[in-house]
């Protein structure tokens, strides 16, 4: 079977794996703070059953048994194509769901509202540790090891992510948070929307690559919607990526002259409501924009900073 469809197979069987995990997580966490049974007591046990199946295919794809992902015959391929469909669409209603709980007040939050955050956060966290292994066991296992020691470096950051999303779940077990513990939880939420965005467009590109097609209705945009960023030189997967960081064509143009390639960088400065040079600045210090974000509320900026930081 050639490299390129076993590429493929792993794209999906490592999404599917990743995100079931992560969303199995959240339920959980959610079960658990809410001290009672979940409402969503069959979904849990539909996504258990799903990610026992995936976790054996994933098994048998590490020992050498490999599909032909184009195949419309092949029941597990199917499967695999039902399962990836259910989860991009979780992930739309999941960034739905943050985007609400994001835009309320501090005020008009309930104590369910954490556990929400909470659950979205350590989805996110457990998600991506495995999503990040199943990278490196890639690069091991087909010997490519530019991918196993790239993505081995994000394990350090993932083992810091889930001790963050941990202290919060053992504050919320034990009662409430203070003032500062909720600013800190609604800044380790603050992006999570977004990410799950992004994650539903990585599995609509894996379909992309399956079907041989970038035509822009499979990443839902029409021809129309499409022109403006074609206009700019991008492709519809670029596109997609840059709007579901909710920028605009004309913004991405302006972030994108400024030298941002990467959507998630500039995001990470322009949803917190930094502008184009003062990111430019804030980099220039090493400085990231959750941090940048948070100096600037305490009147911290690039030109004052290493007088006020020591």
């Amino acid at each position: 079977m050639d490299s390129d469809n076993i590429g493929l197979q792993h794209g999906y069987l490592n999404a599917l794996y990743a995100g079931l995990q992560g969303l199995y997580t959240r339920l959980n966490t959610i079960e658990k703070l809410s001290a009672s049974r979940s409402s969503d007591a069959a979904y849990k046990e539909h996504v258990t059953t799903t990610l026992q199946r995936v976790i054996q295919i994933y098994k048998d794809f590490w020992e050498g048994d490999r599909k032909d992902m184009h195949s419309s015959e092949d029941g597990e391929v199917q499967f695999l194509l039902h399962a990836a469909d259910e989860l991009k669409r979780m992930y739309v209603e999941n960034a739905k769901q943050g985007f609400e709980i994001r835009e309320k007040l501090d005020t008009e939050l309930l104590h369910h509202d954490y556990f929400l955050m909470l659950g979205q956060c350590a989805e996110q966290a457990y998600g991506r540790e495995h999503f990040v292994k199943g990278l490196v066991q890639y690069g091991e296992v087909f010997r490519i090891a530019e991918v196993a020691d790239r993505w081995r470096n994000h394990l350090l950051s993932c083992q810091q992510e889930i001790a963050h999303v941990n202290k919060f779940f053992h504050i919320l077990s034990h009662g409430s948070l203070s003032e500062d513990e909720l600013l800190e939880l609604r800044a380790m939420h603050e992006f999570i929307p977004f990410t799950n965005r992004t994650k539903s467009i990585d599995i609509t590109v894996l379909d992309s690559i399956r079907m041989k097609s970038d035509k822009p209705e499979i990443f839902n945009f029409s021809e129309e919607t499409f022109q403006p960023w074609a206009a700019m030189g991008l492709d519809i997967i670029g596109a997609s990526y840059w709007r579901a960081y909710s920028f605009t064509a004309d913004v991405a143009l302006y972030w994108l002259a400024a030298g941002f390639r990467d959507p998630a960088l500039a995001a990470g400065y322009y949803v917190r409501g930094i502008d184009v040079e003062l990111a430019l600045a804030w980099i220039g210090l090493g400085v990231q924009g959750a941090s940048a974000a948070v100096y600037q509320e305490q009147g911290i900026y690039p030109e004052n900073y290493e007088t006020q930081i020591q």
